[in-house]
């Protein structure tokens, strides 16, 4: 038996995210809060709508050429040379995987598993190449739209994800004192709250937990307040824990045990590092850097507490990687973004009860270049025509596989309404509508959503019924 408690726009949210976070800090998980959400509102309470989470991976200061070993060129494996800027063979350390439109789409081979074959990633080359940024801004970087519209692409993501009302809407990490590229700020946008490291998003929960809890004090909202109470003594129920009775006599109590367990529930669990990335993540301080901010992102998504991350990774400018064993950190950073897809495959999204964050976490790498792939000896950071890359696990939403092409002769191209190879199209063209279909892939499949921010053809490069 259900009952319609009468919450709509902002409340409902605000509703839902305070079940998840006091299901969290009870220790109850987010499996017993859907229960309690379908038995106080029905299923429509824990209903899919609207935008998608978001993570961003920048890869600067030339080490966005770490990803072109995760998902190599085609012309790497298509035409192997020694020299070329790559570790192993098509067939023994890489894998084609047959995608049904027809694109190239080769993944790495780690323990003896290829990773992402069951989601293939759209890899758009798009962008100038310009070594070394950290957070690249210069003009022609990958993640802005400068025809069809103006805005860049993370600014433009928070805005499609204001409907989220999430806690802390924004992170960006910092690396060395220096903050993510947000230009230009989009009208609308939450500015990204900033953080010196993946684990001080943790601590910025702690603090901003309490922002969640001031909610339920207005007069305004006090049926709100009515229906956390029910909903914390519905949860308090299913522990089976006499701890917990302490509920029953003062729900702000209750609610106050939200900010003094986020953390615990945030933070990176004993072994998990290596867990996720085996010895590399815990002996390589810059994967270790990453897996720890992956992890905590994970924890924050799984408790619906912010709608998008931005993370800086590597940024070593890895000029001599080919002259030692680059191999077992290269399988390190991909064993980490496999980890970090799978765990979002078996966690229910708060806010969706019928998919798993998996389905519903869109993620861009992007970065200042990557390096020449076709000589080894110094990785130099020259590229053919200029080239540079984004790479957008798009859930279905983007067209996966290549679109467009690198080759020793240089870049090719590509048109947006057809998504097929042009050399005539502009590179500030295909960059544009590279980062309109990502902003697709985060409005969940809307072309209204982002017609403010990118206004011309992308229909080449999408797919309006998201592949499962």
């Amino acid at each position: 038996m259900t009952r319609d408690i009468g919450l709509r726009g902002a409340s409902r949210r605000d509703f839902i995210r305070g079940v998840f976070a006091a299901s969290a800090a009870l220790g109850l998980g987010p499996t017993r809060a859907i229960d309690m959400l379908e038995k106080m509102g029905g299923s429509a309470l824990a209903s899919c709508t609207g935008p998608l989470y978001m993570v961003n991976i920048v890869l600067g200061v030339g080490s966005l050429s770490r990803a072109t070993v995760l998902f190599p060129l085609p012309a790497l494996m298509e035409t192997p040379n020694p020299v070329y800027s790559i570790d192993g063979q098509l067939g023994t350390m890489f894998q084609p995987v047959t995608l049904s439109n027809g694109r190239k789409f080769y993944t790495r081979i780690i323990d003896g598993q290829p990773i992402f074959a069951k989601k293939p990633w759209s890899i758009f080359v798009a962008g100038q190449s310009q070594a070394h940024s950290t957070f690249p801004a210069f003009n022609g970087n990958t993640i802005q739209i400068t025809q069809n519209g103006n805005a860049n692409l993370f600014s433009a993501a928070s805005v499609l994800q204001s409907s989220m009302h999430a806690l802390v809407p924004s992170i960006g990490v910092q690396r060395n004192g220096q903050s993510p590229n947000y230009s230009p700020p989009t009208p609308g946008a939450a500015p990204p709250s900033l953080v010196p490291d993946g684990n001080s998003i943790v601590n910025l929960f702690s603090s901003a937990a309490s922002t969640l809890m001031n909610r339920l004090q207005p007069t305004a909202n006090q049926q709100l307040y009515q229906q956390y109470y029910t909903a914390l003594l519905g949860l308090q129920s299913w522990a089976g824990n006499p701890t917990y009775t302490r509920i029953k006599g003062d729900a702000q109590t209750a609610l106050s045990l939200v900010t003094q367990n986020l953390a615990t529930q945030l933070a990176v669990g004993a072994g998990q590092v290596n867990t996720w990335g085996s010895a590399i993540a815990v002996s390589d301080p810059k994967l270790n850097a990453l897996t720890t901010a992956l992890i905590v992102t994970l924890n924050a998504f799984k408790l619906g507490l912010t709608s998008q991350v931005t993370i800086p990774a590597f940024e070593d400018d890895p000029h001599g990687a080919f002259a030692g064993n680059p191999t077992p950190l290269f399988d390190g950073l991909g064993r980490v973004l496999q980890a970090f897809q799978t765990a979002l495959d078996a966690i229910p999204d708060p806010l969706c009860a019928t998919k798993k964050l998996g389905d519903r976490v869109i993620i861009t790498i992007s970065g200042d270049t990557t390096k020449t792939p076709f000589n080894r000896n110094g990785w130099g950071d020259g590229t053919p025509g200029g080239s540079n890359i984004l790479y957008v696990q798009g859930q279905g939403y983007t067209q996966q596989g290549w679109v467009g092409d690198i080759t020793p002769m240089g870049r090719v191209n590509w048109d947006p309404a057809t998504g097929m190879n042009n050399a005539m199209v502009a590179t500030a063209q295909c960059t544009s509508a590279a980062c309109g279909a990502a902003l697709f892939a985060i409005s969940g499949g809307s072309k209204d959503a982002v017609r403010p921010f990118y206004s011309g053809p992308m229909d080449g490069i999408i797919n309006t019924s998201p592949i499962p």
